[in-house]
């Protein structure tokens, strides 16, 4: 038996407008790619599990960070900078 269960999500895919806060369409570059995906702890053996968070997703290049709190980013309406992540952004 697993000890560690992760779940990856791609809401836009489920036609999911709001994901755990995150307002998904707000995560669609210019060029149209999707940048927002979220992972799951689904089962953890030795900690907290049920468990989700929020990842910027740059698929042409396999980067991926997590992104601030839905809170924090509907708060400081900071949707942009992620959309087009900018090199700053990226860097910091």
């Amino acid at each position: 038996m697993a000890d560690l269960v992760l779940g990856l999500l791609n809401p836009y895919k489920l036609d999911e407008h709001n994901y755990g806060g995150y307002k998904i369409p707000e995560f669609i570059s210019d060029n149209g790619e999707n940048r927002f995906r979220s992972i799951t702890i689904v089962k953890n053996s030795y900690g907290v599990d049920d468990v989700s968070v929020g990842y910027l997703f740059l698929g042409e290049n396999s980067f991926v960070t997590e992104l601030p709190t839905s809170k924090e980013m509907n708060r400081d309406n900071s949707y942009e900078a992620y959309r087009n992540a900018s090199r700053e952004l990226l860097l910091n």
